[in-house]
């Protein structure tokens, strides 16, 4: 089903002085995303509509949005500043454009309530997202001029960013690619994978042989993400963790859970009119440690539960020639489903009471094997939560 999103953003409150008790609003030359000219193309008017901006420039003035993340973001003066700085300040400032619309697209999908397809992957193979956002939002022109006012070296600017450790093979190119053509198509949708620290490798050759090292693609922060916590979600398991002798071990049958931290990073559709999201979600513990233990100075066990938490999503693809690999891997998969279909069905249940009505509103596709665990998992909550019979349980799954 496809739900356009291409109405025009509501511009933001415009600035007003008062004059005379008359409010007035300042005069459309103000309006302007990143020229000092006294006029400009009916191209750039469209965009500035389209992405709500108002009278917020690109580049140019002391207000602007480059030049205010480059200081305030920073808090130094902008000859200090290097050039991871000003790659975080083009990168932010460009997010600000994009926002108004991420946000629009999400409004008209609430009001219109369309059926969604939710894309489940354990790799989302994204590569780095400046270039391709700028492309996509048609800003090439204006970020070719904000360069050259700016006297930014482009490729240099482009090599700060790191690829996003989210994937490594021909599975999260796929998964990618899916992403960007339903934004493109207008089709409401959303990704969920896993928010990796150390997606993938970098790779050394030592004596003639390859070694693999981590690549901590977090090791600053994103720009792209924004951290929803509001949203987190609660994954029950049916053991704990302790570390005795520096060993992390599951304890069965002393219930735990696992907290899915969402992290939403904007999926935006080629000319700008519909920016979808890929939802990332990192463990966490509910408690960050163990204030007994850390008391008794088991400094290490304390830490026990959030180590299994953290090192969930520490690592795409874990060694699974182990018991213990194996177990991670299968955890990674569960956990990734559990969040996902608790978030979708939270979705669900905003605006449908029905839940016969789900097919209707709700696509699910596993991309490979990783995510199967979705078909038992959905049963669970149709049986358990939502209390059906088995046979429409599993006629909805």
């Amino acid at each position: 089903m496809k739900t356009p999103t291409n109405q025009a953003v509501p511009e933001l409150e415009p600035a007003a002085e008062e004059e005379n008790g008359n409010l007035r609003r300042k005069t459309q030359a103000e309006d302007r995303i990143i020229s000092t000219e006294p006029t400009e193309s009916s191209e750039r008017s469209k965009l500035i509509e389209q992405y709500g901006c108002g009278p917020v420039q690109l580049t140019g003035t002391a207000n602007s949005l480059y030049e205010r993340h480059l200081v305030f973001d920073n808090v130094m003066e902008v000859k200090e500043v290097g050039a991871r700085e000003r790659f975080d300040a083009v990168a932010h400032s460009v997010r600000d454009i994009l926002s108004q619309r991420w946000i629009q697209t999400e409004k008209t999908y609430q009001s219109a309530d369309p059926k969604r397809v939710y894309y489940l992957s354990m790799e989302f193979l994204i590569g780095r997202s400046l270039a391709n956002n700028v492309t996509n939002l048609l800003l090439d022109d204006i970020a070719k001029k904000a360069i050259q006012e700016k006297k930014l070296d482009w490729s240099e600017l482009l090599e700060q960013e790191p690829d996003a450790g989210l994937g490594n093979g021909g599975l999260g190119r796929l998964a990618a690619c899916f992403l960007d053509s339903m934004a493109t198509m207008e089709i409401p949708a959303m990704g969920y994978g896993l928010r990796y620290e150390y997606g993938m490798f970098k790779q050394t050759i030592q004596n003639g042989w390859q070694h693999e090292v981590p690549d901590n693609w977090f090791r600053r922060p994103d720009p792209w993400e924004v951290c929803r916590q509001h949203e987190t979600v609660e994954v029950p398991l049916n053991c704990s963790f302790k570390v005795p002798g520096g060993t992390l071990r599951a304890i069965i049958g002393q219930p735990s859970a696992l907290i899915g931290v969402p992290f939403d990073r904007p999926v935006v559709g080629y000319g700008g009119k519909t920016i979808n999201t890929l939802r990332l979600w990192a463990a966490a513990a509910h408690d960050y440690f163990n204030f007994q233990e850390f008391s008794s100075g088991d400094f290490v066990g304390a830490l026990a539960e959030t180590l299994e938490a953290e090192s969930l999503t520490r690592v795409l693809y874990p060694d699974d020639h182990t018991s213990m690999g194996q177990g991670l891997r299968f955890v990674q998969e569960y956990f990734l489903v559990a969040c996902a279909l608790a978030d979708l069905v939270r979705r669900f249940l905003k605006t449908n009471t029905d839940w016969r009505t789900l097919p209707d509103k709700v696509a699910i596709q596993l991309n490979d094997t990783h995510p199967t665990m979705a078909v038992p998992e959905l049963m669970r909550i149709l049986l358990d939560e939502a209390h059906l019979g088995w046979d429409e349980a599993w006629d909805l799954t």
